[in-house]
């Protein structure tokens, strides 16, 4: 399997209370770069999985195991949440689906 992308992983801890804004503030991490395989589910496998039609869903795979769970995926500019995370002996899939704003 060819990893010719490359993907941004964000991870998005705990929000934490600044008391010089007075607000919470979410705090990010941003794991860049990391080699990845981008295939589009079918329809019908997206039903399976999901029991939604409506979501265009995308696998990422990664060449190894992850120890993070990241909650967002940056791919070519484009922002996508995490909606599945699978662990594998020697891989990770992510599936995705874009955010609309």
């Amino acid at each position: 399997m060819r990893y010719s992308e490359r993907v941004d992983l964000v991870v998005e801890e705990r929000s934490k209370y600044n008391p010089l804004t007075k607000k919470k503030e979410a705090s990010y991490k941003t794991y860049t770069k990391i080699p990845c395989n981008v295939n589009r589910l079918s329809r019908e496998r997206t039903q399976l999985e999901f029991g939604e039609m409506a979501k265009d869903v995308s696998v990422v795979r990664l060449p190894k195991q992850l120890k993070l769970e990241p909650t967002h995926v940056l791919l070519k500019g484009r922002k996508y949440k995490v909606m599945d995370i699978r662990v594998y002996d020697h891989s990770t899939s992510l599936f995705i689906s874009e955010v609309l704003f």
